[in-house]
């Protein structure tokens, strides 16, 4: 298992994908595995296949959330208003679960509606201070509504969550945009 996920960290699909095989081949309902192959299924935009896997997840696990937030995210494509009627439905059962926040603001940030995704991450932020993925949309979320201060702090902030834990987002991309938000007030 842990060869696999430092094969995704660094990025070696091929690699990453062979160990996960590996670790089913022993153990068939290793959710750690299944979701390992759903990520790299979504990465190579095979939706179906990703969506067999985090199924296989909850075969394995029905309270599984992070395979029911994967399931709802791929929903999310067809019927918008459906997954996010999902979404509130568990948060109201389950209201200090971060992952569900956070899949909240993926949602709302899709349609652009960034208000909204913002206060779901500052949720998500609020009960797991330390995850990677959950700054950096922070981050973008306050880019975007034009708070830089708060967008290189957050940014900040995800790059060094991220040395301590794995994260999903892409690392030169956040390096890039605090270079580019930094820019501005090493001029003034």
């Amino acid at each position: 298992m842990q060869q696999a996920q430092a094969a995704l960290q660094q990025g070696d699909i091929r690699r990453a994908y062979m160990e996960y095989q590996r670790v089913l081949a022993v153990e068939p309902g290793n959710r750690a595995a299944l979701h390992g192959l759903a990520e790299i299924a979504l990465s190579q935009g095979q939706e179906a296949v990703a969506g067999n896997y985090y199924q296989r997840a909850l075969q394995a696990d029905p309270r599984d959330l992070r395979a029911e937030v994967g399931l709802i995210g791929l929903q999310a494509r067809q019927a918008p208003q459906a997954a996010e009627a999902r979404l509130r439905d568990l948060l109201a059962q389950q209201p200090e679960e971060a992952l569900l926040h956070y899949a909240l603001g993926n949602l709302q940030a899709s349609r652009s509606d960034w208000p909204e995704a913002q206060a779901a991450f500052l949720q998500a932020y609020r009960i797991e201070p330390d995850n990677p993925d959950y700054l950096f949309n922070l981050a973008v979320s306050f880019d975007s509504l034009q708070q830089p201060q708060q967008a290189l702090r957050f940014y900040r902030l995800a790059l060094a969550a991220a040395e301590q834990r794995p994260a999903g987002f892409d690392r030169r991309q956040a390096q890039m945009r605090l270079a580019a938000l930094r820019a501005p007030q090493e001029s003034q």
